[in-house]
């Protein structure tokens, strides 16, 4: 049985095209999204394609904010009078049905993978704030699993791949479909022209997981940024990797 671990796409339906199509060829039996799918230039769009499969999808706090309005978790991000007006604009697309759709999305999706249990989420069982991460303290896992025996526990929130034992458990970070990122030397962050993803195997009691990378038109997503009405647009591709290379 093959799984398909998607999380992050947040509003980038190129990224997301481009996943599914790699998904489709490689015949995945599964797939769950984990969360924060429609805050970005193309909400619509990818509230639609994620409906139109019937992926099981946790809910991820940007999309509680798209719902709720609530955006007092961007008060201590940089440019955040920016990117709360991103989420505003965003919100404002949205149809009763998209926002029916966000609503119908589960706090954590459980799934069996032959006799592999896997604990799905968007930041942590307890929390689609909180982050799971590799320097996480041990004590601090023990408390945020304390209620699941799953086996494979897997979130998104930080956009950073990540595959981490933890006891007898692992624990894995697909990585972010729409708004990966990476900062370089000088702690500047760039966003790469690929989308990341993860694959889960199980089989006869074996399990693997591979992490993928699934480059897309990031002169098409430049455009759709640009065209799509949304407040900040061009601060908003200023990181991508070709906007770096090809525009001023």
């Amino acid at each position: 049985m093959r799984l398909a671990l998607i999380s992050d796409i947040h509003g980038n339906a190129c990224a997301l095209d481009a996943v599914v199509a790699d998904i489709q060829r490689e015949g995945v039996e599964h797939l769950v999204c984990l969360g924060d799918v429609a805050s970005g230039p193309q909400p619509r769009q990818c509230i639609a394609r994620v409906r139109e499969f019937g992926w099981s999808t946790v809910a991820g706090n940007a999309d509680e904010e798209l719902i709720t309005g609530d955006l007092e978790s961007l008060a201590d991000q940089p440019d955040h009078d920016k990117l709360t007006d991103l989420v505003r604009w965003a919100a404002d697309q949205l149809t009763e049905d998209d926002v029916a759709t966000l609503r119908s999305y589960q706090p954590t999706v459980s799934f069996g993978l032959g006799e592999v249990k896997l604990l799905c989420y968007h930041g942590s069982p307890r929390s689609n704030h909180e982050a799971v991460a590799m320097t996480t303290p041990e004590e601090a896992l023990a408390e945020i699993f304390v209620s699941t025996d799953a086996v494979l526990l897997a979130g998104g929130h930080t956009h950073v791949q990540m595959l981490r034992r933890w006891r007898d458990r692992l624990i894995i970070n697909p990585g972010s479909i729409g708004l990966p990122f990476y900062l370089d030397s000088s702690g500047c962050e760039h966003n790469p022209a690929f989308a990341e993803w993860a694959m889960v195997t199980a089989e006869r009691g074996r399990l693997s997981i591979g992490f993928r990378r699934t480059p897309y038109d990031i002169e098409q997503w430049y455009r759709e940024v640009l065209t799509s009405g949304m407040p900040h647009a061009q601060w908003y591709v200023q990181g991508w990797e070709y906007e770096n290379e090809h525009h001023d």
